[in-house]
């Protein structure tokens, strides 16, 4: 491997990681804050053989699907990606969210646990218990 790709391939593991630490969390405090709400993961990401990669895009799965839906009290289903601090949208997400907004429907970025609850509290009460500073048990 060469030196100066190596610093690159680590901050990008840290991001992943941060990620994927981010994502469970959320998940936890959303069931949390809203126990009427049902939120899912969206399992696009890892990695996968080319004919596999096929038959999941044959079957629908398209690039750049948030990670997470939430469908709250009353029907309205929202969006998170979760980034970590310093994460960018790759362009495949940047059209997906785009192409989402424009058809009215609700998509955040979140990178901290502060982002999801602003954006849940948009759109629904939040449990007292789980407004910030008072979340340590989630």
């Amino acid at each position: 491997m060469h030196p100066s790709t190596r610093p690159r391939q680590i901050r990008s593991t840290r991001r992943r990681r941060e990620e994927a630490l981010l994502q469970p969390a959320g998940i936890a405090f959303i069931r949390h804050a809203v126990p009427q709400a049902l939120p899912f993961a969206v399992p696009n990401g890892g990695s996968r053989d080319v004919r596999e990669g096929a038959q999941l895009k044959h079957q629908g799965v398209l690039a750049g699907w948030p990670d997470v839906g939430v469908i709250l009290p009353g029907g309205t289903c929202i969006w998170l990606e979760f980034k970590s601090r310093k994460g960018r949208l790759s362009t495949q997400q940047k059209a997906v969210h785009d192409h989402l907004r424009a058809l009215g429907a609700e998509v955040a970025v979140c990178r901290t646990l502060e982002d999801i609850e602003a954006f849940l509290a948009r759109f629904c009460d939040l449990k007292a218990s789980t407004k910030t500073g008072t979340r340590e048990n989630v």
